[in-house]
Order: structure tokens, then C-alpha cells, then sequence
């Protein structure tokens, strides 16, 4: 049996990566090319943390994690995280106000960066990076 080339294993991995997350990064690519090791390790981490039902519930874990990406500000996290909470249950008033509370401590920016963001997912937008000419 052959070892597959570091170029086969990344596009396996990241073959596996959009099945169970409907998305990939421009990070993940490139480390699905020069070092897959990393992206295996790392997708293993994330997965458990994030797409494992551990202690909270998917839905609180999403409310989470829009509230510490509207604080610093990724946008590319809240379009994700966003669609995530709603599939998970959550409501417009609990999306708002997730990011809402990561305004006091991080700054009104921040709400405001979300609220853009959720407006595009409210309305069904694909993910910014896949619109064409709108790269992360």
C-alpha cells in the first residue's frame, strides 16, 4: 500500500472537511498543501470542540461563538457561526442579542460588523467568500 502525496492526503482532508462543515478556508487549503499533518490534527480539534455535543447544546455553542467572533471582528466566523445557530434553533432575538453582548466589552464595532453580517444570512446569502469577486 502507498502513502498518498501530501497534495492527495489535503484533498482528501479537505474533501472531508466541506462534507462536515458545508464550507472550507483559504487556511485550510493551504494547509491541505503543505501541511496536512497540521490540518488533520487541527480538523480533529475543531471538530470535537465544535461540531461534538459535549456539554452545551449546538445552539448555546453557536450563540457563543457569534458573540466572540462579533468581538473581534471575522466576519467570515459570524456568516458561519450564524447559519449554524439558526439550523441549531436559534431565533432572530437570539442572534441579536449574542452579539449584542459582545458589544459592551468589545466595542460597538463589533455589533456593528454583525449586524451587516446577519442581515446577508437572514436573507439566505451564500457565504462572502463563495460570491464571486468576494474573497475572504
Amino acid at each position: 500500500m502507498t502513502t498518498p502525496s501530501p497534495s492527495e492526503r489535503g484533498r482528501k482532508l479537505l474533501a472531508g472537511m466541506r462534507a462536515k462543515r458545508g464550507y472550507v478556508l483559504g487556511f485550510h487549503e493551504l494547509l491541505a498543501e503543505h501541511l496536512p499533518d497540521v490540518l488533520e490534527k487541527y480538523d480533529a480539534y475543531y471538530s470535537q470542540t465544535w461540531l461534538t455535543e459535549n456539554i452545551l447544546d449546538p445552539k448555546t455553542k453557536e450563540l457563543v461563538a457569534i458573540g466572540i467572533h462579533a468581538a473581534v471582528l471575522e466576519r467570515e466566523g459570524l456568516e458561519i457561526h450564524m447559519k449554524r445557530a439558526v439550523a441549531a434553533g436559534a431565533t432572530e432575538p437570539e442572534v441579536v442579542e449574542a452579539f449584542l453582548l459582545a458589544a459592551i466589552p468589545a466595542g460597538h464595532y463589533g455589533m456593528v460588523v454583525a449586524a451587516d453580517v446577519w442581515k446577508r444570512v437572514r436573507d439566505g446569502a451564500a457565504y462572502s467568500w463563495e460570491r464571486e469577486g468576494d474573497a475572504p
